[in-house]
C-alpha cells in the first residue's frame, strides 16, 4: 500500500508506540480486510482492521523500533477483499499525533500519503497448503537430539500457473531456546531452496528471504519441507508452524500481483503446523576425527598422537567423569605403552598413566576426569 520513512535523530533508541494509518480513496473498511506492518521481509505486526477509515497499531514495547541516529523504511501491506473490483485505495499518515514515541519531537509535512491504486480482478495461480493434520512429522514426546530433522512438511497443490516463491516465514511453538534448535534448511521437491537461517529470531520466526533468486513453483504438487539441527533442549518443546497467509510471499507469473494462500481445502488460510516435538534426554556420540593419524611411529618419540576423536552432546551439556582407553599391541611381552594422556582441544585431562594392552589382567586404562570434560551442545570436542 505504502512506505514511510521514520529517522531518528535523537541520540537514543527510539519505540513508536502508537501508529494510526488513514485508509484513503474510494472504498470502505472492509476492503482492507487484514492490514500488516513490515520491515523489510520481517512482519513487525499481527494483522489490524480498519475503523472508520483508520486502522492502528499499540505496543508499549515498541510497533517499530528505531536505533539512534539511523532510518528504517516500514511498508504498509494488506490483504484486499475479494469483489471489490473498481475501488481505489491508498494508505497515509495524516497527522504528528498519529505517531506515538519516545521522540524529542515528531516532525514531517503532513499529511504523507501514498498513492492511490484501483482493484482490478484477475484470476491468479494459486496456493493451497494442506491441512495440519496432513502435515508432518506427528507429535513425538521423546526426539532423539539429532542433526538433519526434518521438522515441517507439507504437500502445497499450485493451481492455474506458476508462482514465484519471494519470502516464507514459519514460527516455533514451544519451550526451546533459540540456540537448542538451529541451521534450518528450506526444501522444496527435495532440494534446498535459499540459505541456511542459523536460528529462529526473538519472536521465533524463521524467515527463508528469496528475494534476490525467487523459487520457481510450477503447477502441481509441490513438497515443502523444513530440516534442521536439534542440539539442545532437553524436555522442551518445539513446533514449526505457518501462521498466516501473510507468511508466504508469492507472485502471479502473468499478473506480477501477489497471491493469498490459503490451506486445508478452503478458501481461506487456518494455521498449518507440524506435531509437537519433545526433545528428549541428552546423548554423546563419539566418532573418530578425519585427521586421526595412521601409518608408523618413531620409536623413542614423546608425545606421540596415537588417535584423535570428535565429542558431540545433543539436548544437553554432558560431562564425561571417567574414560576407560586400551591399547591393542602385537609384539609379546610389551604391556603398554607410556606416560599416556588425554588431551582435549590441545590441552590435558586427568592424570598421564599408563595405557594398558587388550591382553593386560587390567585391559584398559581408567582416567578420572572430574568436572574437566563437559561437551555442550553445539561445540564439538577433539579428543
Amino acid at each position: 500500500m505504502a512506505h514511510f520513512t521514520f529517522t531518528n535523530g535523537d541520540a537514543t533508541e527510539v519505540k513508536i508506540t502508537t501508529l494510526k494509518i488513514k485508509r484513503l480513496g474510494v472504498s470502505g473498511d472492509t476492503t482492507l480486510s487484514k492490514v500488516y506492518l513490515y520491515d523489510g521481509t520481517t512482519r513487525l505486526t499481527d494483522e489490524a482492521v480498519v475503523s472508520e477509515g483508520i486502522v492502528s497499531w499499540n505496543n508499549t514495547a515498541g510497533v517499530i523500533t528505531i536505533p539512534a541516529g539511523s532510518s528504517k523504511t516500514i511498508a504498509v501491506k494488506s490483504n484486499i477483499l475479494s469483489a471489490t473490483s473498481g475501488q481505489i485505495v491508498g494508505a497515509g499518515i495524516n497527522a504528528a499525533a498519529d505517531i506515538v514515541s519516545g521522540a524529542s519531537a515528531v516532525n514531517g509535512t503532513f499529511p504523507i500519503n501514498g498513492n492511490l491504486m484501483s482493484i482490478a480482478t484477475a484470476t491468479l495461480a494459486s496456493i493451497q497448503f494442506a491441512a495440519s493434520g496432513s502435515t508432518t512429522p506427528s507429535q513425538n514426546t521423546s526426539l532423539e537430539p539429532q542433526e538433519d530433522f526434518t521438522m515441517f512438511q507439507n504437500s502445497v497443490v499450485i493451481g492455474t500457473r506458476s508462482a514465484d516463491l519471494r519470502r516464507i516465514t514459519f514460527r516455533n511453538i514451544g519451550s526451546v531456546t533459540a540456540t537448542d534448535v538451529t541451521n534450518f534448511r528450506l526444501y522444496i521437491d527435495g532440494v534446498q531452496v535459499g540459505s541456511a537461517v542459523a536460528q529462529a529470531d526473538a519472536n521465533g520466526y524463521i524467515t527463508f528471504d528469496l528475494s534476490d533468486s525467487p523459487k520457481r513453483l510450477t503447477t502441481g504438487t509441490r513438497v515443502f519441507k523444513v530440516v534442521g539441527d536439534v542440539i539442545g533442549g532437553s524436555t522442551r518443546t518445539f513446533m514449526i508452524t505457518l501462521r498466516k497467509a501473510a507468511d508466504i510471499d508469492a507472485i502471479d507469473t502473468q499478473y506480477s500481483a501477489n497471491i493469498s494462500a490459503t490451506s486445508g481445502g478452503a478458501t481461506s488460510f487456518s494455521v498449518v503446523e507440524a506435531g509437537q516435538q519433545t526433545i528428549a534426554t541428552g546423548s554423546l556420540t563419539i566418532s573418530k576425527a578425519t585427521d586421526s593419524p595412521t601409518g608408523n611411529l618413531v620409536k623413542g618419540a614423546s608425545q606421540a598422537v596415537l588417535a584423535k576423536y570428535t565429542l558431540k552432546a545433543y539436548g544437553e551439556s554432558i560431562k564425561v567423569e571417567t574414560m576407560r582407553i586400551v591399547v591393542d599391541v602385537s609384539t609379546a611381552g610389551v604391556g603398554y605403552l607410556r606416560s599416556g594422556g588425554l588431551f582435549v582441544d590441545g590441552l590435558q585431562v586427568g592424570s598421564t598413566a599408563n595405557l594398558n594392552d587388550l591382553g593386560e589382567t587390567t585391559p584398559y586404562t581408567e582416567y578420572s576426569l572430574g568436572s574437566s570434560l563437559v561437551i555442550v551442545p553445539g561445540t564439538p570436542k577433539t579428543l
